[in-house]
């Protein structure tokens, strides 16, 4: 953790950016400000006469070290880190530590294996791509890291954005501050990978997960069934699972990316119970919801805002996917809920051509 004054420059502060360091600001009396995790300052390392004023998030510190309610807020804000007041002084607290921390307390809530929770929409790249390939594809898919693959689809390593710029943020880099060419990304993302490939196992369980990301600080694992990835599991996954089970709620719901108001959060809890309700048999115990949503266009003179939408069903019986990209807030959430209802009546019929059948004569015969 370091310390930084609102009006210094990103420039005066790249050799800490490069390290992944997270900072919490002050104002020229030494007073409190808020805070700038390092993923947020990587966005702005090409910009140096950004001041620290314009970018940092106000968020006011925790006044105890309570995990839950740290974790509630932590991922409802979509940050790695969070500011805690102990005595006079603000400390930042990571995702890492705070899971850490929850493990050792409460040991028998991760006992679970990975596959339980892991997001199975993976997103692949070969080694041997550029690094101008992968960034057009995370921008393409709305997402910030890539599983990488060699010639025979084992694992390679994963890459993120983070990697991708901290490589650029060399001595050189400093001096100049220019834009990254497309030929300065002309080059193998294996380049960025390191020697060695940190993973887990489908049947290791969350408290093996947790105590590889907090060795290695790394806030994503690629999931291995032998020497293949079929999945990936994220800090923040576990954190919203911690929560969930902590909540014990009948019908548990958790949104991170950004933060929705009540009407918004009481449309997608009616959506979900009326869901489990209807297709009770077929999802069975313990159901979860989990949401990643992001604002990816706004266009101010229309009022509009369109957004990304990832979400999971989870329980004791399934695992579903949905995904939605670019569309206005209620629409896309309806989509994904179409398509796990879409999802769930396959599940009623073992016979997959019976159910198409149904489906042909229920929405007429006009395209026969």
């Amino acid at each position: 953790m370091k310390v930084v004054e609102e009006n210094e420059y990103i420039k005066n502060i790249i050799g800490d950016i490069q390290k992944g360091e997270d900072f919490i600001v002050l104002d020229r009396k030494g007073k409190y400000l808020g805070i700038i995790p390092n993923d947020r300052l990587i966005k702005y390392a090409f910009k140096p006469d950004m001041k620290i004023k314009n970018i940092y998030i106000k968020i006011k510190p925790a006044k105890s070290l309570d995990l839950y309610e740290i974790a509630k807020r932590m991922l409802s804000a979509n940050i790695r880190v969070y500011p805690i007041q102990v005595n006079k002084d603000v400390e930042l607290i990571s995702i890492f530590d705070l899971l850490q921390k929850v493990a050792e307390r409460e040991p028998n809530i991760f006992n679970i294996k990975v596959e339980e929770i892991m997001s199975k929409n993976l997103i692949t790249i070969n080694e041997k791509e550029s690094a101008l390939k992968a960034l057009a594809l995370m921008k393409n898919k709305g997402v910030s890291r890539l599983v990488v693959v060699d010639d025979k689809g084992n694992i390679a390593g994963i890459l993120s954005l983070s990697d991708i710029i901290r490589a650029f943020l060399t001595e050189k880099e400093r001096a100049s501050f220019g834009e990254i060419s497309e030929e300065k990304l002309d080059v193998e993302i294996r380049s960025f990978l390191s020697d060695r490939v940190i993973f887990i196992n489908k049947d290791d369980n969350l408290l093996k997960a947790i105590d590889v990301m907090n060795k290695y600080k790394i806030y994503a694992l690629p999931v291995l069934e032998g020497s293949r990835p079929i999945g990936i599991i994220t800090a923040k996954d576990i954190l919203a699972y911690y929560i969930a089970y902590k909540e014990k709620v009948t019908y548990p719901i958790v949104v991170h990316g950004i933060s929705i108001d009540e009407i918004d959060r009481k449309y997608i809890e009616d959506k979900f119970k009326s869901l489990v309700r209807k297709y009770e048999k077929y999802i069975g115990e313990n159901p979860m919801l989990i949401m990643h949503i992001k604002k990816i266009r706004e266009v101010k003179e229309d009022k509009m805002a369109f957004f990304s939408i990832k979400a999971r069903l989870i329980s004791n019986q399934v695992k579903l996917y949905a995904n939605r990209d670019g569309e206005e807030f209620y629409s896309a959430i309806n989509a994904i809920f179409h398509i796990f209802r879409e999802e769930l009546e396959k599940r009623k019929y073992e016979n997959i051509k019976k159910y198409y059948i149904e489906k042909l004569f229920k929405e007429g015969l006009e395209y026969i």
